[in-house]
């Protein structure tokens, strides 16, 4: 496999994170696409797994949102693109029900703290 000359694409405003922040598998999938705004985290960030050997973009790992560099949701799948789990966060505490799936269907809800 060749590797991928591009492991990492940043952007930056007066010299600050600014934009897109793009991560790179060695095979050239994208691993991370995040977003900033003046040096903070703000938007959609999302993860995904690698592609594996045979390289190409892996399935989608986990969408969190986040507004002024604080952690407002996230959403996270499993290597088949089903949804896990998803839930909310306060001060970059889980907060809230977080609900748990399995095959599709939720299976369970936990309460944590307001």
């Amino acid at each position: 496999l060749k590797k991928h000359d591009i492991m990492m694409q940043i952007n930056y405003k007066n010299g600050l994170m600014h934009g897109k922040w793009i991560n790179y598998s060695f095979r050239g999938a994208i691993i991370y696409d995040l977003n900033f705004k003046d040096g903070k985290k703000d938007g959609i960030w999302k993860g995904h797994f690698d592609g594996g050997f045979m390289g190409g973009q892996g399935a989608l790992k986990q969408v969190s949102i986040y507004k002024d560099d604080k952690h407002i949701s996230s959403k996270f799948y499993n290597v088949d693109g089903e949804l896990i789990y998803t839930g909310n966060y306060a001060n970059d505490e889980k907060v809230g029900e977080w609900e748990y799936y399995e095959n599709g269907k939720k299976e369970n809800v936990n309460k944590l703290k307001q």
